[in-house]
């Protein structure tokens, strides 16, 4: 009976614990990963901007080539208010829509309902350096309140995935013919 109490007193000392630690955690991440393109700014802006093609060089792409796209609306996909869901078993489910646009950047809403809901936003700049274009991606959110303990981590787990989209942009340029 002792050691039951013990044990009790322990899980609940270590549930105190995270909810204290959780709750002293930032409310928000942010992280940024770069990568420079031997091709001009007006070869690379087109294929990022256009959410059609989001799905030929991002990391989820790769990981799932199999899963189902849909975009919405129908029609010019570089504007705003252009939408791409896409659902897998790997990959879950989700959405990415453009909300602005700038002169070399553009600024997408992130919506993840599975494997677990979240909001976020990615922006992704262009800059000219010379004849190369510095393609800059970057994604910042909110942490409700159980989900803090993610922000530890979240840039090595997602930022892995956006570094490799950028890879796999970058292989994709710079193997067209100039």
């Amino acid at each position: 009976m002792l050691l039951l109490k013990l044990v009790v007193a322990a899980l609940s000392a270590f549930v105190v614990f995270a909810v204290v630690f959780s709750a002293l955690l930032p409310s928000t991440y942010r992280f940024e990963k770069s990568v420079r393109i031997a091709r001009p700014v007006e070869d690379v802006e087109p294929l990022v901007t256009d959410v059609t093609r989001y799905r030929t060089w991002s990391a989820w792409g790769e990981k799932e080539p199999g899963a189902t796209y849909v975009n919405e609306p129908s029609g010019d996909s570089r504007h705003l208010g252009a939408k791409v869901s896409w659902k897998g078993q790997q990959i879950g489910e989700g959405s990415l829509t453009t909300v602005a646009r700038a002169e070399h950047s553009i600024t997408n809403h992130l919506e993840l309902k599975t494997p677990a809901p979240m909001k976020s936003t990615d922006v992704i700049r262009f800059e000219a350096d010379g004849r190369d274009t510095v393609v800059t991606w970057s994604n910042e959110g909110q942490l409700p309140f159980p989900m803090r303990f993610f922000g530890l981590v979240v840039d090595r787990v997602v930022g892995a995935d956006y570094a490799r989209g950028l890879a796999r942009l970058k292989e994709q340029l710079e193997a067209q013919s100039p």
